[in-house]
């Protein structure tokens, strides 16, 4: 599956991979909260292009790297 535009950017049996942007927490939240219960486990952050809104300054439109839990062997 591949969405460039929606908070599930990408996903696999294998991997998944999260798009944090800025007014669209909720929907973070609850994809992150779905990965997670399907057996995805979260492997990497990349913080994307850094910005600065509201007085904050950091990350803006993070990406999540998931991994399922099946397929990691450590």
């Amino acid at each position: 599956m591949w969405d460039k535009v929606g908070v599930v950017h990408f996903k696999s049996e294998f991997v998944a991979i999260l798009q944090r942007k800025y007014g669209f927490q909720v929907e973070f939240i609850v994809a992150f909260e779905d990965l997670t219960r399907e057996g995805y486990r979260s492997r990497t952050l990349d913080e994307g292009k850094t910005g600065y809104s509201g007085g904050f300054m950091g990350g803006i439109n993070s990406y999540y790297y998931f991994q399922r839990n099946h397929y990691i062997k450590e």
